[in-house]
């Protein structure tokens, strides 16, 4: 019988076709919430992925990247991947991708957040880093500056100074930011 299929071309069955027989893939699928080539540009994402791809590799468990653009398609693309579970990548508390994710019924958890959606969140700290980092970056300084994460997911940039008070939508954002008028307040 192989030596039939083999004559005929016939690799054997499609991989995904295996997967429907097994009721997995085999692939983790980490949601990104960033163009693509920041995964590999950005340090901190690179060395995340290295974390996740380094368990994929121990685990024999595929990784696939799933960029989201901020266009409407992003929920599509999310609902289509074809993995066994999701680790989405900080995201902002208003993206459509986490409605996305949670309704899959698949394994999920967030990277340092948001909350919410019934998926576990894992990361540190934020307000305790931020006030760590403020007693030793700027224990001396007059007029201190901070560079900062996006506020929401347009990414538009702004400046803000002292006692500005804006809708962050990124938790990681909010927290740090928080933890700075805090301490200045203090």
């Amino acid at each position: 019988m192989r030596a039939a299929a083999q004559k005929l071309g016939y690799p054997g069955p499609h991989p995904a076709a295996r997967g429907l027989r097994r009721g997995r893939v085999g692939t983790l699928g980490v949601v990104l919430g960033e163009r693509l080539s920041y995964a590999f540009d950005d340090p901190q994402a690179a060395r995340f992925l290295a974390g996740v791809s380094d368990v994929c590799a121990a685990e024999g468990v595929g990784l696939t990247l799933v960029p989201i653009t901020g266009a409407p398609t992003d929920a599509e693309r999310v609902a289509q991947a074809a993995v066994d579970g999701f680790v989405v990548w900080t995201t902002s508390d208003d993206d459509p991708v986490l409605d996305a994710v949670a309704d899959t019924g698949l394994p999920a958890v967030v990277h340092a957040g948001p909350h919410g959606r019934g998926m576990p969140v894992i990361g540190i700290d934020d307000r305790a880093a931020a006030a760590a980092i403020g007693q030793t970056a700027f224990a001396e300084a007059r007029r201190p500056l901070v560079l900062g994460f996006p506020l929401d997911r347009r990414r538009s940039r702004h400046l803000l100074t002292g006692g500005d008070v804006v809708d962050m939508k990124y938790p990681v954002t909010r927290h740090r930011w928080a933890t700075g008028r805090h301490r200045r307040d203090e």
